[in-house]
């Protein structure tokens, strides 16, 4: 997961463990490119789960996020998912 700081700065969180370091126990916002990955959206929801997701943009095939969601019961409440046909649509 790439995360982008206020000032253009790049991070890479590859955990929940690390995005869990990182919140500092404040909310955030969060988007992700090319969502469509059972062990991210477990980790995202998680993140929800604990409070520590205002809001949620996940980009990519919507019909298989969906699918993920569904088929692994994740509760992904704040999620906003957005349709994207190509990886460069996604970013």
């Amino acid at each position: 997961i790439r995360c982008h700081r206020k000032g253009g700065e790049v991070i890479l969180i590859t955990s929940l463990k690390e995005i869990v370091l990182k919140a500092n126990n404040t909310k955030k916002k969060i988007a992700v490119a090319s969502a469509e990955d059972k062990e991210l959206l477990v980790s995202l929801a998680e993140a929800e789960r604990h409070g520590m997701i205002s809001s949620l943009l996940l980009f990519g095939n919507a019909i298989k996020i969906k699918e993920i969601i569904e088929k692994n019961n994740l509760n992904l409440k704040k999620a906003e998912i957005i349709n994207a046909t190509s990886t460069e649509d996604a970013a």
